[in-house]
C-alpha cells in the first residue's frame, strides 16, 4: 500500500494501516514513522473503546438495581400518599433515562 493511500485510510478511521518499507532513505524513514504512528493510534483507539465499554457496563448493574428497588417501592406505596409515590416515580423515570444514555454510550463505543 502506498503511503498516501495508507494515510487516507487512517484518516477515514481504518486504524492500524501500514505500508511496506523499502530502503533506508528519507521516504523509508517517513514510512517507518507512519507505521509506528498508525499502530499507536490503533492501540489508543482500542483502549478507548474498551474503557468506554467497561465503564458503561459497570454503570448498568447498580443502575438496574436502583430501578428495580424503586419499582418495588412504587408498588409497595400503591396505597400511600401521592407525594411519596411522585418522588419514587422520579427515581424510576430518571433511572430509565440513565439506562438509555448508557445504552447509547455502549452503542457509540461499539461503532467507534
Amino acid at each position: 500500500m502506498r503511503l498516501r493511500d495508507a494515510a487516507e485510510a487512517v484518516a477515514e478511521g481504518e486504524w492500524g494501516r501500514t505500508v511496506l518499507v523499502e530502503g533506508d532513505g528519507e521516504v523509508a524513514s517517513l514510512a517507518r514513522s507512519f507505521n509506528r504512528m498508525s499502530a499507536r493510534v490503533a492501540a489508543a483507539h482500542a483502549a478507548q473503546q474498551e474503557f468506554v465499554g467497561d465503564v458503561s457496563h459497570e454503570l448498568k448493574t447498580p443502575l438496574t438495581n436502583i430501578r428495580m428497588y424503586a419499582e418495588l417501592l412504587d408498588e409497595a406505596l400503591e396505597d400511600g400518599d401521592e407525594t411519596s409515590r411522585a418522588h419514587v416515580q422520579v427515581i424510576v423515570d430518571e433511572s430509565r433515562r440513565l439506562s438509555r444514555l448508557i445504552g447509547n454510550v455502549l452503542t457509540f463505543a461499539r461503532q467507534g
